[in-house]
This record gives C-alpha cells, sequence and structure tokens, in this order.
C-alpha cells in the first residue's frame, strides 16, 4: 500500500504552543513523484525561535504523527512515525507497532520459561530415578581392574573412603586427561558399582532424542553403591587393597594390568603431545591412524616418561621447522608422527639412552598412574620409569597375548 501524501496528526491538549511547529514540521507534499517537505529543520527553528536539536523534541511534545497507510499486522493501529526519515523509509515486511512487539516478545520470554521449565522437570525427574539405580554391589566379585579405579578414587577422595560419596571428580586427578577419568567413571556406573546422587546439578545431564539421556561424568555428584555385605566404606577400601594385592593369584591380573597400562600410557603419550605443541603456539593436533601408530611404536619400545621426552624432542624440531621460510606450520606439525617413528627406531638399533620426564612422583603424576606401580606392579617409581610395553609383555606378564 502506498503512502498517504503526508502524516496524520493527533494534537496533545498539554502543548497547544507547538501545534504550528508540529505542523510546519509534517507538512510536504509530493514533487515530481518524490515527497518533499516543506521546510527545512533548520528553517523552522529560526522560525520558531527555538534551537535546532530541540525540533523534534518539542514536535513529539505538541502532536503523535501516524501514517494510516502502514498498519501493525497484529492490531491494525496506524504506523507511529518518531521523525520524518521514519515516514519516507521503504517498509519491507509486516509492520508491528511497539506495543504489539512487546507483546510479541513476552510471548516468546513465557513460551521460553514454560519450555525451560519443563526441561527442568524432566532433568530432575532422570536423576532422581537414576539415583535409585546401584543401590547395592558385592564387592567381593569385583572385577581387578575395576577394582583398582574404585580403589584410586577412594585414595584420593577422603569423603568417597569415608562415607562413599564425592563430587568435583575431575579435581581427583585420577588420570593425566579428564576424557579418561570420565570414561572410567561411566565405566564404574554401567558395572554398578558408582551410583548418582539425588543432589546432582541439572547440568550434568543432556536429554537427547526419543526421551534418551546422557551425562557429564565429572558434573555429577557420584557416590559408591553399598556392599550386600554390610561393610562400611573405610572397609571396602581395605577389601579392594587386598583384591589388587593378590597379584598374580587373582586370574584377571594380568588382563587387568595390560589394559590399565594400555589406558594411562596412551592417555599420557597423547596430553604430553598436545601441551608440547600448545607451548610453540603451533596449530591444534589431529590424531588420526599415524598418530596413533607413533605413540604406540614408541610405547612398545620405552616407558611412558621416555615417550615423553622422545615427543619433547620432536615437537621442539617441527616447532624449528615451522619457522623456515619453505614450511608452514601445518606441514612442519604433520611431520611429528613419521619423525617419532625414525627417532624411535634409531634410539633402539643404536641403544640411546633417553631420559625420562617426571614429575613430583606423589603429588603430581595421576593417582592411577601411581596406583599401577605402587600397589599394582609393586615397582613404584624405578619401574615407572623403565616398563614399556614389550618389557611389560615379556618380564610381567610372560608374554601374554591378550596385550598385543
Amino acid at each position: 500500500m502506498e503512502s498517504i501524501a503526508r502524516p496524520f496528526l493527533c494534537f496533545e491538549e498539554a502543548y497547544p504552543e507547538y501545534r504550528q511547529l508540529a505542523l510546519d514540521y509534517w507538512s510536504g507534499g509530493m514533487v515530481d513523484g518524490r515527497f518533499k517537505w516543506d521546510a527545512s529543520v533548520e528553517d523552522i527553528s529560526e522560525l520558531h525561535g527555538v534551537l535546532k536539536k530541540d525540533v523534534p523534541k518539542l514536535v513529539r511534545l505538541a502532536a503523535t504523527a501516524v501514517n494510516p497507510a502502514i498498519r501493525c499486522c497484529d492490531c491494525d493501529y496506524p504506523q507511529e512515525l518518531s521523525s520524518r526519515s521514519a515516514f519516507t523509509a521503504r517498509v519491507y515486511g509486516d509492520h508491528l507497532c511497539t506495543s504489539c512487539l512487546q507483546a510479541r516478545n513476552r510471548a516468546r520470554q513465557d513460551k521460553q520459561k514454560q519450555e525451560e521449565e519443563r526441561r527442568f522437570a524432566a532433568l530432575r525427574e532422570v536423576i532422581a530415578n537414576a539415583s535409585q539405580r546401584n543401590q547395592t554391589f558385592c564387592y567381593d566379585d569385583i572385577e581387578y581392574t575395576d577394582a583398582v579405579i574404585a580403589f584410586g578414587i577412594m585414595l584420593a577422595s577422603d569423603e568417597a573412603c569415608e562415607d562413599g560419596r564425592f563430587q568435583q571428580s575431575d579435581a581427583l586427578h585420577l588420570c593425566t586427561t579428564t576424557t579418561l577419568s570420565g570414561k572410567l567413571l561411566g565405566r564404574l556406573f554401567n558395572r554398578g558399582i558408582l551410583g548418582m546422587e539425588d543432589t546432582t546439578p541439572p547440568r550434568a545431564i543432556e536429554l537427547v532424542k526419543e526421551g534418551g539421556w546422557s551425562y557429564f561424568p565429572h558434573r555429577i555428584h557420584w557416590k559408591f553403591a553399598r556392599d550386600t555385605n554390610g561393610r562400611s566404606f573405610p572397609s571396602v577400601m581395605t577389601l579392594l587393597g587386598e583384591i589388587i594385592d593378590a597379584r598374580e593369584d587373582d586370574p584377571e591380573y594380568g588382563q587387568a594390568v595390560a589394559e590399565l597400562w594400555r589406558m594411562l600410557a596412551y592417555d599420557d603419550a597423547l596430553d604430553h603431545l598436545v601441551q608440547e605443541v600448545d607451548s610453540y603456539r603451533l596449530p591444534d593436533v589431529r590424531v588420526g591412524p599415524k598418530t596413533d601408530e607413533a605413540v604406540w611404536h614408541a610405547l612398545e619400545h620405552f616407558s611412558i616418561p621416555q615417550v615423553r621426552r622422545e615427543i619433547t624432542n620432536v615437537v621442539k624440531n617441527a616447532a624449528a621447522l615451522s619457522q623456515r621460510r619453505d614450511y608452514v606450520k601445518r606441514h612442519a606439525l604433520n611431520t611429528i608422527p613419521g619423525t617419532l617413528i625414525s627417532y624411535v627406531d634409531r634410539a633402539v638399533s643404536e641403544g640411546w639412552q633417553v631420559s625420562p620426564v617426571l614429575h613430583n612422583w606423589q603429588n603430581e603424576e595421576p593417582i592411577l598412574l601411581t596406583v599401577l606401580f605402587n600397589r599394582v606392579l609393586g615397582t613404584g617409581l624405578p619401574g615407572f620409569k623403565t616398563l614399556s610395553n614389550s618389557l611389560l609383555k615379556t618380564s610381567v606378564l610372560g608374554g601374554d597375548a591378550a596385550f598385543e
């Protein structure tokens, strides 16, 4: 719809002295197919003896200007004009008056609030139902690997040892990365050893399609299942220690050592690679088959802290390459897997003594690493410095094929 020749004015009773000012301000018409105002704002200010900057304000006090040709698509009220430019500007799409726009915004906000309330209620229902799972567990039947993980949690958390409950599990430093520790917490949850407290915050749960849900392990308020034989949680920790101390007498010992060492070693090596790459401001590490092959090749022949040293040296070389004009940073980063394999091969063939990169054994290395070497293997820090995958298979597991 085309706009009419001039706005329609609704005068206010309170300011009759500015009515002519408003009339002059909004006076105009079509000239050669274009709308033209009869007088400029500067001319109007001189004519009425007011400051130019005050003209629009005084006009709004005297009258409300509307354009009957453009109406609100909700209430059909004509468009209110705040200035001359609002009248001459083209209007695209439907027009909404301020009141209806605010009403729509309120309706949208109300709908969002209702949806959020429904989502929150659904999350609370999930937590309430999940908190009823895994109430009891027979710790006499726990698998060896699970016993080590549970023992590590109780060793790291006084609350877990005393009453079976613990929160902020990422701060326990079970593993080098929270990714692996989250997976291990999920493992104990799936096996009925850990349960979810009903105090778990809703942000720990994520609803998925078809009524399903997932969770963020380190946001959960965890609780150990009560022992079916009535042991207190300190007694459960004692039992877990006895199971661990059985070592070779437990039929699952060899497989458990293999599984734990592989998880912890790979997790540590990849994290060390990421940290070293970040320290040189190289692009983010992309872990693919070649990187996996390089890391496992290094771990086959060298211990966890020795692999740290090899990765440090290889990344340092890649960083030096990235400074050359004929190398881009991504290309330099892509040389790391191949260089690491070559580095390991030369170190093995020439019998290099690779010095380990060590952190404080009691306070900085991950809990499960120290439990593995101190309690499970009984070798402590000396074993940590020297134990590789090949040495583990021959001297500890007697060539157990399950570790291949």
